[in-house]
């Protein structure tokens, strides 16, 4: 097909292009869906209901953890299965995702909806906000199979190069859910129990969409050549890779617990609400980020497993450049700019304070960001598990979560928000340091293919 051979032979500034733009698009607009229904929310039922909402992030990255682990993983392999025409392989691959996605699916459904409660007293709901958490994340909870179900099949889709889809995805249901999230919110007056049945009516959309993608479009990845048989080592192998991400977002849960309990402690329930909204203002300015993050998994995965390593590089270091002037740009945006994003979010004049001085001081060093995610990201496509485990860990667990819990006992709140920078600062140093050796590695295999070809 095509869309596999331009993977191997196109040319790599348009195909990171091709890749990463459509990946962006459809996160921006998915992104612009979760400010709308910020907005929504604080206009319907209070900045303390938006509180309510922001302090359930842990319980969406937990969800989202475990189908990241069973896509991501499950995509690297076939994108550099793809790469070594290796088709049976491909198809095994698509069947153990199948069965993996969908027992994992209806775990996180019967386990969440029966540990809700005791789950949201332990991320940090105080009594002012919990039964707005309650609402919100009952519904969440009982569609989280259809959210699992799609999100991870979107990182497949991608794999074999169908960004275009990908996208459709993200756009569709992202789109869908406005309206519905503002039919139910004020004509209904269904409050954040209505937003998330928007949100889980318009993720069914999505979840449609994937079983005609599987089944209905000209595809490798079609349902009709999976192979339903439980294959130890591709489960091996799909946790194995899927484990750094899974354990990435399962640290970024942990630290959004303590960040809570902290915020709580520290600041009330406003700073609980501010950090959420700044949440929504990174996401937003970081998508370009992602979206590249997304373009260049399949690449990169696909020439490293048809040996064209000299390409890989030149991937990783297109990537690598054009993430850290997005990063550049995020960083003028959220320094000097914090107010006019803010405002968007809320009118609450103590709410917009701090909103603002906690965008401006945990973005001090987001230029370095992007760099930490392509490289997280590299190590993903190529299947290096280890690497690709250790290197977001060391942000969050080594650097940013002792941050948390030490820098406040001297500076407070303040103390939380300078958490992120330095953080920032000891894994960019870190993440260098595992870039080099990657390199390194590179420029090797590249030289021993030199030699060969000229023996």
């Amino acid at each position: 097909m095509k869309k596999i051979q331009e993977l191997e032979y196109g040319d790599i500034g348009k195909l990171l292009w091709k890749q990463s733009v459509p990946a962006a698009i459809g996160m921006i607009i998915s992104s612009l869906y979760n400010i709308v229904d910020a907005i929504f929310i604080e206009r319907g039922s209070g900045a303390i209901a938006l509180a309510g909402v922001f302090v359930t992030f842990p319980m969406f990255v937990m969800i989202s953890s475990f189908s990241s682990m069973i896509g991501i993983g499950s995509a690297s392999i076939i994108s550099r299965a793809l790469g070594a025409k290796d088709r049976e392989k491909v198809n095994k691959v698509l069947g153990n995702y199948l069965i993996l996605v969908c027992l994992s699916g209806i775990f996180v459904t019967i386990a969440g909806l029966f540990f809700l409660k005791p789950l949201l007293l332990l991320f940090g709901a105080t009594p002012q906000i919990y039964e707005y958490a309650y609402s919100y994340m009952q519904v969440i909870f009982a569609g989280s199979f259809f959210y699992m179900f799609m999100t991870s099949s979107n990182a497949l889709i991608r794999s074999e190069g169908g960004a275009k889809f990908a996208m459709a995805l993200l756009v569709v249901s992202s789109v869908l859910n406005i309206p519905l999230d503002y039919l139910f919110i004020f004509p209904l007056k269904m409050g954040v129990a209505g937003a998330a049945i928007a949100t889980i009516i318009s993720i069914f959309a999505g979840f449609l969409m994937t079983i005609y993608y599987f089944g209905f479009k000209e595809t490798h990845l079609n349902f009709s050549d999976a192979v339903f048989k439980i294959d130890k080592g591709i489960i091996k192998e799909i946790f194995s890779v899927g484990s750094s991400i899974f354990t990435r977002q399962l640290a970024m849960s942990t630290r959004s617990v303590i960040l809570n309990h902290s915020l709580a402690i520290y600041g009330g329930d406003l700073a609980i609400a501010a950090f959420g909204i700044m949440v929504n203002v990174f996401i937003f300015l970081s998508v370009p980020i992602f979206g590249l993050m997304q373009g260049m998994q399949p690449i990169a995965g696909y020439n490293y497993g048809a040996h064209k390593y000299s390409r890989l590089k030149e991937i990783i270091k297109k990537s690598i450049f054009w993430a850290t002037v997005i990063s550049v740009l995020s960083w003028i945006f959220l320094v000097f700019l914090p107010k006019p994003m803010a405002a968007i979010f809320t009118q609450n004049q103590e709410l917009l304070e701090k909103t603002i001085i906690t965008i401006v001081i945990t973005s001090l060093l987001q230029p370095v960001v992007g760099f930490q995610m392509i490289v997280g990201s590299m190590y993903q496509a190529l299947g290096k598990a280890k690497e690709a485990l250790v290197v977001p860990l060391v942000r969050e667990l080594i650097a940013l979560i002792p941050c948390i819990i030490i820098l406040p006992k001297y500076f407070g709140f303040m103390g939380i928000l300078i958490a992120f920078p330095v953080a920032d600062f000891l894994g960019a140093l870190v993440v260098y340091f595992f870039y080099k050796k990657e390199m390194e590695k590179i420029d090797k295999k590249i030289e021993l293919q030199a030699v060969a070809n000229n023996s």
